[in-house]
């Protein structure tokens, strides 16, 4: 849906989040947006293959983009969790002992449930985790065509975004919220496209060479 309080942006929804709250009707090329009590809070009309409406919205979290597709590829093609999520990455399955030990879990407040051997249905909620993660990766990989030995940069990168997706439990937020009260979803660039980095002056050898290098976007730092 395209907003003309923000005229050059696109907010990128989902009618699952709409229909969570509000009832959207589409009728002879209009839309209506109504709320728990049947009142019409907002309408618009098609234009285009876009339906245009008025309302106001808040655009400290708002997921703005350019372009049509750009949102969804710049949240990873992602769809809606509701877990703050950390990934470790792994060499073999046995030094997941040396990430996680039991007495340093408490500590945090993590509990460790244990499950059956080669028994994955037991494990289900972490199963669909790994499965959502790994078609999100692979998306990513395929569209930015980078090489697939970076695969472990996509997944950090694809649970950074995923934190920082809004959900339908949480309602009004995202995980990152809740973990760290606050969220800033406008650092969020898409994975694999070209990002320049500064050169200092220093290190520049001349008035005319270039103050920045091609680079390409790889993830985010620890601190986001």
């Amino acid at each position: 849906m395209f907003c003309l309080v923000i005229i050059w942006n696109l907010i990128f929804c989902q009618l699952k989040i709409l229909s969570h709250y509000f009832t959207v009707l589409f009728h002879n090329a209009e839309v209506k947006i109504l709320n728990k009590n049947s009142e019409v809070v907002a309408t618009g009309n098609m234009i285009g293959n876009l339906y245009m409406i008025k309302f106001q919205i808040d655009i400290s979290t708002a997921l703005l983009t350019s372009n049509e597709d750009f949102m969804y590829r710049r949240m990873c093609h992602s769809s809606l969790l509701s877990h703050f999520d950390v990934v470790y990455l792994l060499s073999y399955k046995s030094e997941v002992n040396e990430k996680f030990y039991e007495d340093e879990a408490k500590s945090k407040s993590i509990q460790i449930e244990y499950t059956i051997p080669r028994n994955p249905e037991l494990n289900g909620l972490s199963e669909h985790f790994n499965r959502t993660l790994l078609d999100l990766v692979r998306c990513m990989l395929l569209y930015s065509k980078v090489k697939k030995k970076l695969w472990g940069e996509a997944v950090c990168a694809t649970t950074y975004v995923l934190n920082r997706t809004p959900t339908r439990i949480l309602k009004e937020g995202c995980p990152v919220d809740l973990w760290y009260g606050y969220c800033d979803s406008r650092k969020i660039r898409v994975f694999g496209t070209v990002a320049y980095a500064h050169i200092p002056k220093e290190d520049v050898k001349g008035k005319l060479d270039p103050r920045s290098k091609p680079l390409i976007m790889m993830g985010y730092t620890a601190n986001g």
